[in-house]
């Protein structure tokens, strides 16, 4: 049996590492036998990552076998370009730990500010899945414009 803890990062700005306690529970979550720590992904709510790809190479970093992985990224709202370059790249820096979870989510607010439609997000989704799988299994991929 795996167990996966689900992080809502603890952040002190007063502190110079002011992700410190984050990673000290992350360190202790991998010395308790955890397998993969997650955060999740929201823009403009008190509480949420809005780039967790930085936070879990922060994390990766700081550990040696937890797996990082994304609770929920909303990727209906990235191009899945650059979705796919940031997660290879974390997942080279990890030594290859890094799992992708992905969501639509479910806030206007969050499709407004990118110019989105959240009407269509099971669209863009069903479409950056396939794109992100070509990405990283195929040598010369087209049709990743329209994003």
């Amino acid at each position: 049996m795996r167990f996966s803890l689900s992080v809502l990062p603890f952040v002190d700005l007063s502190d110079r590492q002011p992700y410190r306690r984050t990673f000290e529970l992350c360190r202790m979550a991998e010395s308790l036998g955890y397998d993969t720590v997650m955060v999740g992904h929201h823009h403009f709510l008190d509480g949420q990552i809005s780039d967790p790809f930085t936070l879990l190479a922060g994390i990766a970093a700081q550990t040696e076998t937890l797996r990082v992985a994304t609770a929920i990224f909303l990727l209906p709202l990235h191009h899945p370009l650059q979705v796919a370059e940031r997660v290879a790249t974390l997942d080279q820096l990890s030594g290859g730990r890094v799992s992708l979870g992905v969501g639509s989510g479910w806030n206007p607010l969050e499709y407004e500010a990118f110019g989105s439609s959240l009407r269509e997000r099971g669209a863009r989704m069903d479409e950056s899945l396939g794109l992100l799988r070509r990405l990283w299994t195929e040598r010369d991929v087209e049709g990743t414009g329209r994003f």
